[in-house]
């Protein structure tokens, strides 16, 4: 009989977790927290699909230690981009890629890209969003 009386507490211990969610364009390379093998890896993201929009470009921006700039690029015409300077050796970034629209003769800017989330274990729960990580090699390639 004793072991029913802890089943809530068995049960609220399993019942936890993280749900997470593209905001923005869903980047597709590098994944979150992927090691790359390269200082000038190609950024890739799905396309922008925005209704009346004339033309559409995206901007890409490449962040270190807090939101520091390494690398930004503007007027991207595709899907994919290579970065043209390299990237520093054995460090943690975060990138993130928005579209950039004309419609009725505007222009607008979207949404930059984000890894969002929703956490909960036990009672308690917190939600949150961040940029997509990825780190370099330690060597010079």
């Amino acid at each position: 009989m004793t072991l029913f009386r802890f089943l809530p507490v068995v049960s609220a211990l399993l019942a936890s977790g993280c749900i997470t969610w593209s905001g923005g364009l869903s980047p597709t390379y590098p994944d979150n927290n992927e090691s790359l093998d390269t200082l000038t890896p190609t950024f890739a993201w799905e396309a922008a699909d925005i209704e009346g929009a004339e033309r559409i470009t995206y901007s890409l921006l490449v962040l270190y230690d807090n939101d520091a700039v390494a690398y930004k690029a503007d007027r991207i015409t595709g899907t994919r981009h290579k970065v043209r300077t390299p990237l520093l050796p054995g460090r943690h970034y975060q990138w993130t890629v928005r579209p950039v629209y004309r419609k009725n003769g505007r222009w607008f800017a979207g949404e930059w890209s984000r890894r969002k989330y929703f956490w909960f274990a036990l009672i308690v729960f917190g939600w949150g969003s961040d940029l997509y990580a990825f780190g370099t090699p330690r060597g010079t390639r």
